[in-house]
């Protein structure tokens, strides 16, 4: 089992559409939680400054972030394109960046 870390940006004017979906994805996700093929996952959010000036709660969604278990780079690639977010568009997955990470130190969550 190898890990890899996964960085997806949102395609442009997306936020409403990941608005309405972000239920399916989250359900999505915690399945691969459960399974444990997702480490962790989450938002990435705009700088501060984007933040203070964004109305939503929490400010800018600019994409996700997931640390995964997985054996291949395909795995990898199949788990993303299977998500709500990706299938909706709401993510740019041509854009999307995962590499394999050796991880040396961790702290129990």
């Amino acid at each position: 089992m190898n890990t890899w870390l996964v960085r997806i940006p949102n395609a442009p004017g997306t936020a409403e559409d990941q608005a309405k979906i972000h239920h399916a994805h989250t359900a999505h996700n915690m399945s691969l939680l459960a399974a444990g093929k997702i480490v962790f996952g989450g938002e990435i959010r705009g700088h501060q400054e984007d933040n203070d000036k964004d109305p939503r709660p929490g400010g800018t969604v600019k994409g996700s972030a997931f640390v995964i278990q997985a054996d291949t780079e395909i795995d990898v690639w199949t788990m993303v394109q299977d998500d709500p977010y990706a299938t909706s568009g709401t993510w740019k997955v041509v854009d999307a960046e995962i590499t394999p990470v050796k991880v040396t130190v961790v702290r129990p969550l």
